[in-house]
């Protein structure tokens, strides 16, 4: 229970005692913000309570809202502290556990998605976890919390480490054997050379081994597929081609990408629309204003630029791009957006998806291929 804040889902980490365990339920400030100036209201009037913020639930008298007291500072302590990590904000049944924050299987306290608070505020919820399991007797557990228990698809795309990276030796293989298939592995290779990685290496490998017959192709075919990759995505990796770039006619190298294998399935047009109204509203200036002095942005924009996004807008030659899209499952925390110029790369990324997943309908799926730009800021 929280004693220095009001009601049963906000905390004050280094005051309050949350529990481990329940580290795993602490969602985003841009998504617990809005929820918190809906519910509550603040006032500036000096109060004897002992809460950390002069503030009560609002209430509600049929469809009329109470007038909210005046309490402009105490609104902006609490919303500076809460995405400087000091408040938090747990998520009801509509959040997913693990969302923003897991428990990994050595009892660590993981952040997916540290640019969700501003300075070290990730690092600072992370310290007092580490605290709260001091105080606790894990004994009988191992001398740590129970690992997060997260739902398959979120293990499978919202983690990062989970996705199925195909810059590797297997992917090289099936490009070589679909070369051979198709009576085209100058392509195949052109192909494996712009995808990076390993692929070229795992080409190599089957075309050194071409000499001693088409069977050991074959044979690299299959160990391919054991490795994780469908032999259908010998076709899907063909496609790859139009991942790495077109525009206006002209081949673009699409340099620093991940191709990742994914189950799509599209969301429905108000599940969509829902998420794109709060990135329009709500997350994208925060984002803007929370990369500001990343050392990636500082490095590859002017000083203006910066200014402008830490006004919370976007530079003209820049958009934020979601790594994967709002259309399949993607979100809208910060680790899933990229700032990236307009031309040529966001045009060919978008380009390029909306080709990928066209004439698909909502609830419809398939496994597709999809390329995802690294980084906070691309190219």
């Amino acid at each position: 229970m929280s004693f220095s804040l009001p009601g049963t889902d906000l905390y004050y980490l280094s005051r309050d005692d949350l529990a481990p365990e329940r580290y795993e339920e602490i969602i985003s400030p841009v998504f617990a913000w809005p929820r918190i100036d809906n519910k509550y209201v603040f006032d500036d009037n000096f109060s004897l309570r002992f809460q950390l913020i002069n503030m009560h639930e609002r209430a509600f008298n049929g469809y009329t809202n109470q007038q909210p007291p005046h309490g402009p500072r105490q609104r902006e302590k609490l919303r500076k502290m809460l995405f400087d990590g000091g408040v938090v904000m747990l998520g009801d049944f509509s959040f997913a556990k693990g969302s923003l924050f897991y428990i990994d299987e050595c009892g660590a306290l993981i952040c997916r998605d540290p640019l969700a608070f501003k300075f070290d505020g990730a690092r600072d919820i992370i310290r007092e976890y580490n605290r709260s399991v001091a105080r606790r007797d894990y004994s009988k557990r191992g001398g740590k919390p129970r690992p997060t228990a997260l739902p398959l698809r979120q293990a499978q795309i919202n983690q990062p480490a989970s996705l199925k990276t195909i810059n590797s030796k297997a992917a090289g293989r099936l490009l070589a054997a679909g070369g051979m298939y198709n009576g085209n592995p100058e392509g195949f290779a052109d192909t494996a050379r712009k995808l990076g990685g390993d692929a070229t290496k795992g080409f190599d490998q089957v075309l050194n081994e071409q000499t001693m017959g088409s069977l050991t192709a074959l044979s690299a075919l299959f160990t391919a597929g054991r490795a994780g990759l469908r032999s259908a995505s010998v076709i899907e990796l063909k496609k790859l081609e139009s991942y790495l770039g077109r525009y206006k006619g002209n081949r673009i190298l699409l340099q620093n990408i991940d191709v990742v294998e994914m189950d799509y399935v599209k969301r429905s047009s108000a599940a969509q629309r829902t998420l794109r109204n709060s990135f329009n509203n709500t997350v994208r200036r925060e984002f803007a204003k929370n990369i500001a002095d990343h050392p990636d942005i500082i490095y590859r924009l002017d000083a203006s630029q910066r200014e402008i996004l830490r006004a919370g807008l976007i530079p003209k030659e820049f958009s934020v791009h979601h790594k994967l899209p709002l259309d399949d499952n993607g979100t809208n925390d910060f680790s899933n957006l990229v700032l990236i110029r307009n031309k040529v790369e966001h045009s060919i990324f978008t380009t390029t998806q909306n080709a990928i997943i066209r004439g698909l309908s909502p609830g419809e799926h398939k496994t597709v291929l999809w390329p995802v730009p690294k980084g906070v800021v691309y190219p």
